[in-house]
């Protein structure tokens, strides 16, 4: 999930990057380019811009005792314990479910190519197993089509060789597969190649023997789409029959029909129709329905069919018999997933974003309920983020939902309605929260002692990296953190800090950990959805003056050091802020003469005339700037945006106006940091949703060769800082509570350094 606009709301695919994709190569054996040509949207699913990411709201869960002069955090044992999952790394989002045909088991799958499966016939649904696929990234997310014996599991997989340097050697059939599960072995059994030039799109379909299987495919070279039939005992491709923006695929119990929604198109708008393919005579018999038709469930008598119209805020009702639009049920949000109840008399409808969001529309919560006997809407029942995926069980009592926001204070988790009295029953916890969730980051110049903000706590966390050690814990409700110039103090904002709920200003001894002074800033009021943001200071070289983003609205707070004062605050955004969203990305010249802010609603750069503590300049910057960096000789501004086909914009510092725009490759996802080295060949994004560090060549020109590294972290990287040296750069994982050590010079993770849980289950905090 994302913390700007974005393209999908399932994390598997860049939440923060609105873009098509960059090359158009024909998919041939050798080639490797799985990537479908420019203008074209990878996401089967949901393609459409998304707005402020889940994961920004977010709500603590801690216990102060008041001691004396200190305070006591008391740890509570229920968020020590890791349940199911020992790897935290490896459980992201949950965004496909499947569920045997015999009732047994739910599957759920994740980012980073990982199976959870629990055991739903025990009421406490236990996790039984996991399953962690080989192999690189691979988009879209499959779904997971049980063979009709319940035996075997399939899921598809076109990985992204663009983005995964070793697999640039592979052949077509070991970029593209069907991978077959053993649901006894709880292991993979057999990939099955599949033919050239067509690529999986991730729905697929059972004949009732078992015998076939039917997959939804592209053929980007072709700029085709349609249904591939594989025959899974020879493992050949029996035929392919051409169906235009072919997106989601089920079959009939008797085999002779698939039906198809057509809601996707590589090559223009889609066809918005939902069709029956006779498997026999491949003839094609459509209609038309709503905008960008998701999914479809079909009734058990076979007469009537239930399809989610994403764009068109509705599901179309359609009668099979007569092969016509009976009628259309409008819905509140974005619907996705749908499932009818066995006996005909309920459809159950994931609303995967509601319109209650800031911009378009916000992350859903809800699954709606139609009375499949009427065909009329009945009411919403509340589950969890994003609901995408449903099943429901073959006896027709529970449905199980997705949930796409398993983001540090967040767990991953998945829900289960009762589907006979329509009502919420429970969700299933596959991972529990992050206990630190840490965000921003600054490291002395030695790399000696690393200090984190820590979301879930509302502390600032003084690490010894030698030691993985916490040595000081400062319960300040932290938005920024700055070490000085010499490493001898750290300087950190809070927005809000108890017990008046005013802005404060701390500056901490670095090496005694004593708090050497705070300072109240008054009453600061943000937004809560941007209240897990990691803001910035910029200090001037003789650190008298700090400048802070993340004040009220788009202000920037300026700050006396000497006096502890602040001297005045500056509106540098939209007039018409709203929202409240915080200007973030700061930045001070090294002669201190000029401080550039940036301004994701306003689209710009503000430039301050630090004499005079006013605005000379604005410098139009579209795609939602955000973080901003200098370089040393102060000539050139570098301000990565969070949306839009360009990931950075370079600006020069003197003229006040853009140089040039930085294209980088498709799928870069959602980036909140970046560093940038001192020569200006490279940049380091850091890339929360694809769980990793992208190391980008700013002077190649070829876009194949753009990508230097693609370094793995853990779960959801955040912020980045660097050592003296430029050697180290230390990388907070926000949902892994962990932070990565990246050695520049090798472009590799060197060390991993866990945030302990505290000992004897208590930490100190200064005084609130």
């Amino acid at each position: 999930m994302c913390l700007t606009t974005g393209l999908s709301p399932r994390k598997k695919l860049p939440a923060c990057r609105l873009e098509p994709t960059a090359r158009n190569r024909d998919a041939t054996p050798g080639s490797n380019n799985l990537i479908p040509p420019s203008g074209t949207f990878i996401n089967r699913r949901h393609p459409m811009p998304r707005p402020i990411r889940t994961i920004l709201q977010m709500f603590t869960i801690v216990a102060v005792l008041a001691s004396g002069a200190w305070n006591l955090l008391t740890i509570d044992a229920h968020a020590t314990t890791r349940n199911g999952l020992d790897d935290t790394g490896l459980m992201d989002n949950v965004h496909e479910l499947g569920i045997r045909p015999d009732g047994k088991e739910v599957w759920a799958e994740t980012l980073e190519r990982h199976l959870v499966v629990v055991n739903i016939e025990d009421p406490n649904y236990p996790i039984v197993s996991e399953i962690h696929l080989p192999g690189f990234s691979s988009h879209p997310i499959s779904e997971l089509t049980f063979s009709p014996d319940s035996q075997y599991v399939y899921l598809t997989e076109a990985l992204q060789c663009v983005y995964e340097p070793d697999c640039v050697n592979l052949g077509f059939g070991d970029l593209a597969r069907v991978l077959v599960i053993d649901t006894t072995a709880k292991a993979l059994a057999q990939a099955i190649p599949m033919e050239a030039p067509f690529t999986p799109t991730g729905s697929h379909a059972i004949s009732p023997d078992g015998k076939y299987l039917y997959l939804t495919v592209a053929d980007y070279g072709g700029q085709r789409e349609g249904i591939y039939q594989l025959d899974l005992q020879s493992q050949a491709m029996v035929r392919f029959v051409e169906v235009p923006g072919a997106n989601h695929i089920s079959i009939s119990p008797d085999g002779k029909s698939l039906y198809v929604t057509r809601g996707w198109d590589i090559h223009g708008p889609p066809a918005n129709l939902f069709s029956v393919v006779d498997t026999t005579s491949l003839q094609v018999t459509s209609v038309p329905v709503g905008n960008q038709p998701m999914f479809a469930a079909v009734s058990a008598d076979q007469k009537k069919a239930y399809i989610s119209n994403y764009l068109g805020n509705s599901v179309s009702v359609v009668d099979l018999v007569l092969m016509q639009v009976k009628t259309t049920v409008d819905l509140i949000g974005r619907p996705d997933g749908i499932v009818l109840t066995p006996d005909g008399e309920k459809a159950y409808v994931a609303i995967v974003r509601d319109a209650s969001g800031i911009g378009d529309y916000g992350p859903g919560t809800t699954v709606s309920v139609i009375d499949a006997e009427k065909d009329v809407y009945v009411k919403e029942i509340r589950v969890g983020i994003e609901p995408a995926s449903l099943m429901i069980d073959p006896d027709g009592e529970r449905v199980f939902v997705s949930d796409g926001n398993a983001n540090g204070l967040q767990p991953a988790e998945f829900h289960v309605i009762d589907a006979v009295e329509g009502v919420y029953q429970r969700s299933v916890v596959l991972r529990k929260t992050a206990f630190y969730a840490p965000t921003g980051i600054d490291v002395s110049p030695n790399g000696s002692r690393i200090f984190v903000i820590s979301e879930a706590q509302k502390s600032l966390l003084a690490i010894d990296p030698a030691n993985d050690e916490i040595q000081a814990a400062f319960r300040v409700d932290p938005r920024a953190v700055k070490v000085s110039h010499d490493g001898q103090k750290v300087y950190v904002y809070s927005a809000r800090y108890m017990p008046d709920g005013n802005g404060h200003f701390f500056v901490i001894d670095a090496n005694s950990l004593q708090v050497l002074k705070s300072f109240d800033l008054g009453l600061i009021t943000t937004h809560s959805p941007w209240d897990s943001i990691a803001y910035r200071i910029a200090l001037n070289s003789s650190e008298t003056t700090a400048y802070l983003a993340g004040g009220d609205g788009d202000e920037v707070i300026v700050v006396d050091l000497i006096h502890d004062t602040v001297v005045k605050k500056i509106w540098v955004g939209a007039a018409d802020n709203h929202f409240i969203v915080p200007a973030r990305g700061i930045a001070i010249t090294p002669d201190d003469q000029k401080v550039f802010v940036s301004s994701c609603l306003a689209q710009n750069v503000s430039v301050i005339d630090t004499a005079s503590n006013t605005i000379v300049a604005t410098i139009p910057v579209d795609g939602c700037p955000s973080e901003v960096k200098i370089t040393p000789d102060g000539r050139r501004v570098y301000v990565q945006r969070q949306a839009g086909t360009a990931l950075m914009a370079i600006l020069d510092a003197q003229a006040l106006a853009m140089i040039k725009s930085v294209d980088f490759p498709p799928m870069v996802g959602g980036v909140l940091d970046f560093y940038l080295p001192d020569d200006e060949l490279s940049v380091y994004a850091i890339c929360f949703d694809p769980n990793w560090v992208m190391v980008f060549d700013l002077v190649e020109t070829n876009e194949g060769k753009v990508i230097d590294a693609t370094i793995r972290t853990r779960l959801d990287p955040f912020n980045a800082a660097i050592t003296a040296d430029k050697r180290l750069l230390f990388v907070t994982n926000f949902t892994s509570d962990s932070i990565s050590v990246i050695d520049t010079s090798l472009n590799q993770v060197v060390d991993t350094i866990p945030i302990p849980l505290p000992s004897l289950q208590y930490l100190p905090f200064i005084q609130r």
